[in-house]
């Protein structure tokens, strides 16, 4: 009887046994799950940290080809009124100069 007990508490030792190992398996294949998760977190942090880095360079050069844009419009806008003086000057000029060529040509 001594003996059935005896070998009735070995099985329950080695049973724990088991489960102690089993157990400290899974909480090692769980500590190596958590971390290649933090490490792919930490990936995607700096992939997401680079992109935005590089979206708010891109929006700052869009901004700045705007302004260049921009002043490039109001230098044309400039270019054609400095235009339209000079040919509104120039074509008074051909019809005064036209009026002493005509008065010069009547005096004689």
């Amino acid at each position: 009887r001594l003996r059935t007990e005896l070998f009735r508490v070995q099985a329950l030792a080695d049973d724990r046994e088991a489960n102690a190992q089993s157990s400290r398996r899974r909480e090692q294949h769980l500590e190596n799950q958590v971390r290649d998760l933090e490490h792919r977190l930490e990936t995607a942090l700096a992939d997401a940290s680079r992109q935005r880095e590089a979206a708010h360079t891109e929006q700052t050069q869009a901004q700045k080809l705007e302004l260049e844009i921009r002043g490039a419009h109001e230098c044309r806008d400039v270019a054609r009124t400095k235009a339209n003086e000079l040919e509104t000057r120039l074509e008074a000029a051909v019809a005064d100069a036209s009026r002493h060529e005509k008065a010069l040509y009547e005096e004689k």
